[in-house]
């Protein structure tokens, strides 16, 4: 496989040193070999009534300046997986100029050329939720346009336009989950503890280290112990937590135990609780209901003073016809996509300090 790479890159560069030296039909077969692929390309970052232009501009952009961006090409690998990352500059720098000169049609590309990249990133993140529909991917996109697209446009030139898309949608999950994942907390006793025999405690507990390794994962550390402190910081560890101690189990959600002196456990027969609703509880879901009511009609009288389209947009989102994801909504709406999350964000700023002043709504989450 890697000679046919080999004996394939070498007979690419014979062809290409032939079109940079201007012979006859030279640059006639590159098109008629390579055509079919650079055309691909187009269409996967613009939609097909808009890739015969692009691919024209493409093609004048690998002759200009006699042949400038094709004359890197050595050989070592295939001249189409050469193309490959060229294009793929060159496409995303027209889409990063399109998303200046033209927002709406700009994030069309945008979000056409870089939607399997947005998927990927998030799917590392959150197995399961790089589908377009799914809340995270909607927030990611979100954080995206704000602002008038201020993360995207914030790139300076430097290093490739796609690159720095990338870098910039990673931050987002980084933040996004930092937000959903808790930080891990040590255990009271083990908090009691000097630093070091903390830093033992995350190895062993946390990292799963092997204790003949704990030396090495502690200099990784900027912790120098020799082998007795290493010994005397676990057992330091050991004897501060109970017997069998698991970090998982420590971890996990509060469970019920039995009491001492309970019948939790033995033969017989034992009362169960009555789980039927108290007086209490009837109160305080009359209450929940009232509260809800009155908070409906306080969001009813808020949206009535919203906007004709912030209106339609939020009868969509709020009908009895499930989640509808934002493409569906632009559709119905006849909208571009970007429309539907400024419309979103229009919502929540408009809507929040209505919302706010109403007592029945202050505890609950505004979701649209």
């Amino acid at each position: 496989m890697v000679r046919g790479a080999a004996s394939q890159g070498a007979a690419d560069l014979e062809l290409l040193r032939a079109v940079l030296a201007q012979k006859q039909d030279a640059w006639a077969l590159f098109v008629r070999r390579h055509q079919g692929e650079i055309y691909t390309a187009c269409c996967a970052a613009f939609p097909e009534h808009e890739a015969k232009d692009v691919f024209i501009q493409m093609m004048a952009r690998l002759r200009a300046d006699d042949f400038a961006l094709l004359r890197a090409f050595d050989g070592r690998a295939t001249l189409s997986s050469y193309l490959r990352l060229v294009l793929r500059d060159l496409l995303s720098e027209r889409v990063s100029r399109l998303l200046s000169e033209n927002p709406d049609r700009g994030w069309r590309a945008f979000e056409h050329f870089f939607k399997r990249d947005l998927a990927r990133i998030i799917a590392r993140y959150f197995p399961g939720a790089a589908d377009a529909e799914d809340d995270i991917y909607h927030d990611v996109v979100t954080a995206l346009i704000e602002d008038g697209y201020r993360r995207i446009l914030a790139y300076d030139g430097q290093g490739s336009f796609g690159g720095f898309v990338l870098r910039v949608v990673n931050n987002l999950c980084i933040d996004r989950l930092r937000k959903d994942v808790p930080r891990r907390r040590l255990p009271a006793a083990i908090q009691r503890l000097p630093a070091a025999e903390q830093e033992v405690f995350k190895q062993l507990y946390w990292e799963d280290c092997p204790e003949h390794q704990l030396g090495a994962a502690l200099r990784a550390g900027k912790i120098e112990l020799s082998a007795d402190a290493v010994a005397a910081a676990v057992a330091a560890v050991r004897a501060a937590l109970p017997r069998n101690f698991s970090a998982a189990e420590a971890e996990a959600r509060p469970r019920l135990v039995a009491l001492p002196g309970s019948t939790e456990g033995r033969t017989g027969e034992t009362d169960l609780p009555d789980e039927r609703p108290t007086p209490e509880d009837a109160v305080i879901a009359n209450e929940d209901e009232a509260a809800l009511e009155q908070a409906t009609g306080a969001l009813k009288i808020a949206i009535a003073r919203l906007p004709q389209e912030i209106r339609l947009y939020l009868q969509y989102v709020m009908s009895g016809n499930g989640d509808l994801p934002p493409r569906d909504i632009a559709k119905l709406m006849a909208r571009p996509v970007a429309d539907i999350y400024r419309l979103r964000q229009q919502a929540e700023r408009l809507l929040r300090p209505i919302l706010s002043e109403n007592s029945a709504v202050k505890s609950l989450r505004m979701s649209v």
